[in-house]
């Protein structure tokens, strides 16, 4: 285990401010983190900082990182979704080898793949902020990135402008979680690429002032509570 100022590294993970770099094995193997908020400032993930924590299923990652080096998530079994955020311009090798991975969203910053950063098994789905071609621009090392450049492709455009969804626990569908777009009408998808939009979160749409008309479709099972409180405009 790890131990900072006398504290057990464990559970939910917030890293303090003012730190640019997660240092090479800095939580390697620390099996007992479930989640990492990684704050604004950070550039650089190194080597295997976050190599086979087996029970992290959850990584915020700032806007301001540029690069995630090899192996930094390398085996961490029980993450199924990471968003890359736009910024990150180079991902090395073999980062995300072997870890839960089912969904992965890439930023239009993205230049460099390298070898083995996504052989993930599991991976089904890859959203991009860009278009297919800027897709073909990145240089992407084939050697074990199968399923990464043969996982089911969703671009951006073709999603609803300001619609915010996550990934469920079970990484078999989407919950909506927001909405921040301008459109007095919203059609919540069916589907987005191969996973269903299944539920609605709490709060996603609350305090909306916009929306006049919402179209709900058939995979959705649930609606949290207070999922449109508020929408003074909403009339269907």
């Amino acid at each position: 285990s790890l131990y900072v100022n006398g504290q057990k590294v464990e559970g939910d993970v917030e890293i303090p401010e003012g730190i640019t770099t997660i240092g090479p094995y800095a939580f390697h193997k620390q099996s007992e983190i479930t989640s990492v908020k990684i704050p604004s400032g950070v550039t650089t993930i190194q080597s295997s900082a976050f190599y086979a924590c087996m029970q992290l299923t959850k990584v915020i990652l700032p806007n301001t990182l540029t690069q995630i080096d090899s192996s930094a998530f390398g085996s961490c079994t029980s993450l199924k979704s990471i968003n890359i955020p736009e910024g990150v311009k180079k991902v090395g090798m073999q980062a995300f080898m072997g870890a839960g991975l089912v969904e992965v969203r890439i930023p239009t910053t993205m230049t460099y793949v390298d070898g083995y950063a996504f052989g993930c098994e599991n991976l089904k789905q890859v959203i991009y902020g860009g278009t297919e071609e800027d897709w073909n621009a990145i240089t992407i090392i084939a050697t074990n990135n199968g399923s990464f450049k043969a996982a089911y492709r969703v671009y951006s455009s073709e999603l609803p402008e300001g619609l915010e969804f996550k990934l469920n626990e079970e990484g078999t569908g989407y919950r909506i979680v927001g909405y921040y777009g301008e459109n007095d009408r919203l059609e919540v998808p069916n589907a987005i690429g191969v996973f269903p939009v299944t539920e609605i979160g709490e709060y996603a749409f609350s305090n909306n002032r916009i929306l006049e008309e919402i179209v709900l479709h058939k995979n959705l099972i649930k609606i949290g509570g207070n999922a449109f409180y508020n929408c003074s405009e909403l009339s269907k």
